[in-house]
């Protein structure tokens, strides 16, 4: 089954204000049945080493891939990347708040997307790669099989726009209204196994950058054996 984009924009959120412990999106869009959705935090950290605990909502079991923070020159950039399976889909107006702790931050974003067929995770990086510059990459990832999806969770710490990479192609860019953090959503499938990165240019220089990215195999195509139908009476006779 091909892995295909379901929603770009399911949600965006931010808290501000100094002492943040929690950020919350409410969605402005529903997930399709069987869909897997994505949410991105990111956080001005203000210096603090902070990481997202747990992600809820929407009666789902949420998954966090990874998160970390990059304290370069005493400043910081935190990001989370997390993911829930929709069996049933999801409804719009259903509140997903991601926890944080280590800090408070001293603001917050979130956002999220959701995709159709994908399998179980491949493989997860962490990465904290730029300092005072623009461009940003993530570290690489090795497929095994073609039609996977690499999918990266990105935090500059300023709130700037992103331009991405080809072929990498952006869901999210989300810097919220107090602009202090940005969080993006990235990603690219590639038709066969090997070793891809995801990267990108910020509009302008970050002194703090996190990301982690992970790679899912598309799921399996079921097939159905046909089903013989054999005779259980013998025919009737006149």
């Amino acid at each position: 089954m091909a892995i295909t984009l379901d929603v770009a924009n399911v949600g965006q959120g931010e808290a501000s204000g100094g002492a943040v412990t929690s950020v919350a999106l409410t969605t402005s869009a529903a997930v399709a049945v069987g869909g897997r959705i994505f949410v991105g935090v990111g956080m001005d950290t203000s210096g603090a080493d902070m990481t997202v605990s747990v992600v809820s909502g929407g009666s789902l079991t949420w998954i966090v891939e990874g998160t970390l923070t990059d304290q370069t020159f005493g400043f910081g950039a935190g990001v989370g990347l997390a993911y829930a399976d929709a069996p049933a889909g999801l409804a719009s107006s259903t509140v997903i708040t991601a926890t944080l702790v280590g800090g408070p931050a001293f603001d917050a974003v979130i956002a999220a997307s959701s995709y159709l067929g994908i399998s179980g995770v491949r493989d997860v990086e962490r990465t904290d790669v730029l300092a005072g510059g623009t461009a940003w990459a993530t570290g690489s990832l090795t497929t095994s099989e073609g039609g996977e999806i690499v999918i990266t969770a990105a935090c500059g710490r300023f709130g700037v726009s992103n331009t991405p990479t080809a072929p990498g192609i952006e869901d999210q860019d989300y810097d919220g209204t107090s602009r202090n953090s940005i969080i993006i959503l990235q990603r690219r499938i590639e038709a066969s196994a090997g070793s891809y990165a995801l990267a990108g240019t910020f509009s302008t220089a970050q002194d703090s950058f996190a990301a982690v990215t992970a790679a899912y195999k598309a799921a399996a195509v079921i097939e159905e054996s046909p089903i013989l139908l054999r005779p259980t009476m013998s025919p009737l006779r006149w």
